[in-house]
């Protein structure tokens, strides 16, 4: 038996129960705690967000016994990574999700025995995810030391980039502090105040840092890791657009930043050139988490179809983020949107890589967004503006570029992006375990161009001239009015 209508079968007593108790629980559960860690602040987020997503179908009278079992699987799958990562937060964590399962344990029962399958001890799951935490020895483990060093220990080297949040230095550790290395190299960027409405923004990035862990994703060490490169906007600025096997080394690395970051629990929301960098080699890292949402992630070893039943709309806040010529259609209309926005983002990011600009353009911001969302996608002719597509990358891209999320390439399964015949015979192994990717003369020029504070171009769309022969002094930091917007006018000039 699939899904139940409560009032006919199961009665008004055991939904009610519960669904007053969830209301209660996600109400309790919601409040944000300063003195919670990163880690510790997301996971309770998933367990709140698996909380409101089992209400709703509630509410709608369509949950069954499956979906509570793989809801309360896939936060022991969540418990599980915490206890090798941070126990303490795993003890936490825990005691909320044998709250939540005795909360819809009764229901769940009811609805087993309905469908005449074998009833779970919920109670004993509950309990089983608490002893978990017991038998280790948790002052044993050393706990790691929260440090924040201060911006006099670093001495500003080279401006490595400028958008609408804030600025990018690359720094050196100017002395040895206690938990701070001499000679120690990172990135920092530095945000104005104001420059966030809610402070559970402010913070995202540092959540996502918490949880995310791929040689395609950019890491933070209390502050940035340092990536010897450019990102990619510079290198098509060079390039014109990129040869076609160039480009699909590129995308598969996207493609598994991407799956890695929506399976943690993350929505991006701001894929675009501008936010991967490119290394000598070809090595690519997604950067740039300030805009990115917790969903809900997929942390059981067992497929959950319900994971993929969400990719399309999982969200109904009518939230905007982003940068408006990667925006997907439905991100603009303020519809329902989900994990499927980043797919539209990244087939955005294929055209650009082969032909040197965005699929959709517009004199202002409003026809832009008329054309994103009614216009139909079309390439230049090669003799009018050379470009690199073959028919199977624009076959992909007419796929990941499609207006209505469900139907978009990725929102069914991960396994569609790269079995897609614009990847047969791609070695995806190589992509984790190969030094060299491939060589890109313009990432070299692109590096070379890289001047304190930035390249001529990015001087000229900051509406400041271009920097003369540079000095040993440090880089001057440019006014927050010249920052704001800027790399989201650049984006629609081209």
């Amino acid at each position: 038996m699939g899904n139940v209508r409560h009032s006919t079968i199961l009665g008004f007593r055991i939904p009610k129960v519960t669904t007053v108790l969830l209301e209660f629980f996600i109400k309790r559960e919601s409040k944000v705690s300063l003195f919670r860690d990163p880690l510790s602040h997301f996971c309770q987020e998933q367990v709140v967000l698996a909380a409101q997503d089992c209400l709703q179908k509630l509410n709608r009278q369509v949950i069954t016994f499956q979906d509570i079992r793989d809801m309360i699987e896939n936060l022991i799958g969540l418990h599980s990574l915490c206890l090798k990562r941070a126990p303490e937060t795993a003890k936490e964590l825990g005691t909320t999700v044998r709250k939540l399962t005795i909360i819809v344990g009764e229901l769940a029962t009811s609805l087993e025995k309905i469908c005449e399958v074998s009833v779970t001890d919920w109670m004993a799951i509950g309990d089983s995810v608490i002893s978990k935490t017991e038998k280790m020895n948790l002052e044993s483990i050393p706990s790691y030391t929260t440090f924040i060093p201060k911006m006099k220990e670093f001495k500003p080297m080279k401006l490595l980039g400028a958008g609408g949040f804030g600025y990018k230095f690359f720094v050196l550790a100017v002395y040895k502090a206690q938990f701070l290395p001499a000679n120690f190299v990172c990135t920092v960027k530095l945000v104005a105040m104001d420059r966030f409405t809610r402070h559970k923004q402010a913070c995202i990035d540092k959540v996502v840092a918490s949880v995310v862990r791929s040689p395609f994703l950019d890491s933070y060490v209390t502050l940035m890791e340092y990536v010897p490169g450019v990102d990619v906007m510079r290198v098509i600025l060079k390039a014109a657009y990129l040869p076609i096997e160039h480009v699909q080394i590129v995308m598969a690395q996207l493609i598994l930043a991407l799956e890695h970051l929506h399976l943690r629990g993350f929505l991006h929301r701001d894929v675009k050139v501008s936010n991967m960098i490119i290394m000598p080699g070809g090595r690519v890292k997604l950067i740039d988490f300030d805009t990115n949402k917790v969903c809900l992630g997929h942390f059981s070893k067992r497929l959950v179809k319900g994971y993929f039943a969400r990719t399309a709309f999982e969200f109904h806040d009518g939230e905007s983020a982003g940068t408006i010529p990667y925006m997907a259609p439905e991100i603009l209309k303020r519809r329902p949107y989900g994990r499927a926005c980043d797919w539209w983002s990244s087939g955005v990011v294929f055209y650009k890589l082969m032909t040197g600009r965005v699929p959709f353009r517009g004199r202002t911001k409003q026809l832009l967004r008329d054309r994103i969302i009614g216009a139909p996608l079309k390439w230049p002719k090669t003799e009018e503006h050379p470009h690199s597509a073959t028919p199977e990358a624009k076959d992909m891209v007419f796929k990941l570029l499609r207006k209505n999320p469900i139907e978009r390439l990725g929102s069914r399964h991960y396994q569609d992006l790269k079995s897609h015949p614009f990847f047969n015979g791609f070695n995806w192994k190589a992509l984790s375990t190969s030094k060299f990717l491939c060589e890109i003369p313009a990432i070299a020029e692109a590096m070379g161009g890289i001047v304190a504070p930035t390249s001529a171009f990015n001087e000229e769309i900051l509406g400041r001239e271009p920097p003369k022969k540079a000095g040993k002094t440090a880089p001057k930091i440019p006014s927050k009015e010249l920052l704001q917007g800027a790399e989201q006018k650049l984006e629609e000039q081209l």
